[in-house]
């Protein structure tokens, strides 16, 4: 069975339920994140990992501590539904299918075009 057949069946309303949970003001720098999280490699939100400085040993740079991407914002929003989404429905919805979801609602709200987002995508587990 494929991956976003596992959540359109177990999470039935998702998009509903984020589109509900967007920030008030909506996700507008969400748009901006997004993009950023797809340019390096691809749709997998490694854009939302945190750098490891002193951590095991461990000096990486995470994408989102990169010069070009220190301006981005509205990380606390993403996290905030992603800690709604696991409360109801624990380990089904991706970080990177939430933050493709955020970002097309931010464009939906501000009077944008709507599209189909599929699901399915894998959160990375590698910041570059």
């Amino acid at each position: 069975m494929a991956v976003a057949t596992v959540i359109a069946a177990t999470t039935p309303e998702l998009a509903f339920v984020v589109f509900n949970l967007q920030p008030h003001p909506p996700f507008f720098g969400g748009r901006r994140l997004h993009f950023h999280d797809c340019f390096v490699r691809g749709c997998d939100a490694s854009v939302l990992l945190s750098s490891t400085h002193g951590v095991g040993g461990g000096n990486n740079m995470a994408e989102r501590d990169a010069p070009p991407n220190r301006s981005l914002r509205d990380f606390v929003s993403v996290q905030r539904v992603k800690s709604r989404l696991e409360a109801a429905c624990p380990s089904t919805v991706s970080c990177a299918d939430l933050l493709a979801l955020m970002a097309r609602d931010a464009v939906l709200l501000a009077s944008g075009p709507y599209w189909p987002v599929p699901l399915g995508r894998r959160d990375g587990r590698v910041s570059l």
